[in-house]
């Protein structure tokens, strides 16, 4: 495979002619399928290149494509495929898969598959000390995923971490109530004027 110039995608050999959108979009999951068995291998990120070299031109085929319903669903179909490849590549583009997730809902606001990818990449993985804001966020577009596939473990496991984790921000933030603080304090120092405490 070469490099395309300036934009460091494997551009896709001219002598196996010009592929339809479908068949782009389908070798892009072949060797997508390819680099999730060989994980984080020379030959994963050699067909993690491949499956997003044939995604984008995919994408750049159909810019020029009738804005019918099927081609607006391969846009979608595409852009959060391009997303899964963005999260799976060492290291992963979070910003970038978030980017293609959102065009993707920007397409199909209900597209199960782009909320899970935007909230995998809103979560980066699990990293501590994400921003509240980021795990807000991440839940929002799980609940989404999840009303839509309500029998989808992954998605109720994740959401169900995501929301207490976020209870546990939220817990930590809350103010004791007065007699939680009078627990605390020792009992010598409560000797000496805790009558005070009391109403």
């Amino acid at each position: 495979m070469e490099d395309k110039p300036g934009d460091g995608v494997p551009e896709i050999s001219a002598a196996k002619g010009e592929l339809s959108i479908e068949e782009l979009k389908d070798q892009g999951n072949i060797a997508f399928k390819r680099a999730q068995i060989l994980q984080k291998t020379t030959a994963a990120k050699q067909y993690l290149a491949e499956a997003k070299a044939h995604y984008i031109q995919a994408i750049q085929k159909l810019s020029s494509a009738k804005a019918d319903a099927k081609n607006l669903g391969l846009v979608c179909t595409l852009h959060s495929n391009l997303s899964a490849v963005y999260l799976l590549e060492d290291p992963p583009k979070w910003n970038e898969a978030k980017a293609a997730a959102d065009i993707a809902l920007t397409v199909e606001p209900k597209h199960v598959k782009a909320l899970f990818r935007r909230a995998q990449a809103l979560l980066q993985d699990n990293r501590e000390g994400l921003p509240e804001e980021a795990l807000s966020e991440a839940l929002q577009s799980l609940q989404a995923a999840q009303a839509l596939e309500p029998a989808n473990e992954q998605i109720s496991r994740e959401t169900e971490r995501i929301s207490r984790r976020l209870a546990l921000l939220e817990a930590k933030r809350a103010v004791p109530k007065p007699e939680e603080i009078v627990k605390r304090i020792n009992s010598m120092l409560l000797d000496r004027g805790g009558d005070c405490l009391t109403e």
